[in-house]
């Protein structure tokens, strides 16, 4: 067994982040689609990578089942699956794994928008 798989192995064994992809921390605002909802749930994204993300609901987001979901950022759209359900938000997987081109764009993003929200008026 190579060295990232036994690291991955006791990871998963003893409960630890079981992620192989590093999370980013960010302060996305986004769109979740939830099919059978008339409109979208407004929120961020706490944290992202190339598999996945945490998305936080601005309000109340009432049931959202562990089923197929749609990010819009912007003009962007992803497909994604919903993993897990927290007091933090919801945990989703991204159908078809971000590129790295992909991901930095988002992350670009998300600190312009940072950048927006600090700025005196």
């Amino acid at each position: 067994m190579q060295h990232q798989e036994m690291l991955h192995f006791f990871a998963t064994l003893f409960g630890r982040d079981r992620r192989l992809q590093p999370r980013h921390p960010c302060r996305l605002r986004v769109t979740l689609g939830v099919p059978g909802r008339r409109s979208p749930i407004g929120g961020t994204i706490r944290n992202i990578s190339t598999e996945g993300f945490l998305f936080t609901p601005h309000g109340q987001m009432g049931f959202v089942p562990a089923h197929a979901v749609r990010l819009t950022v912007g003009e962007q759209s992803f497909a994604a699956q919903v993993q897990q359900r927290s007091a933090h938000g919801l945990h989703c997987r991204f159908v078809r794994p971000l590129s790295q081109e992909q991901l930095a764009a988002l992350l670009r993003l998300s600190g312009a928008e940072a950048a927006e929200e600090v700025e005196p008026a």
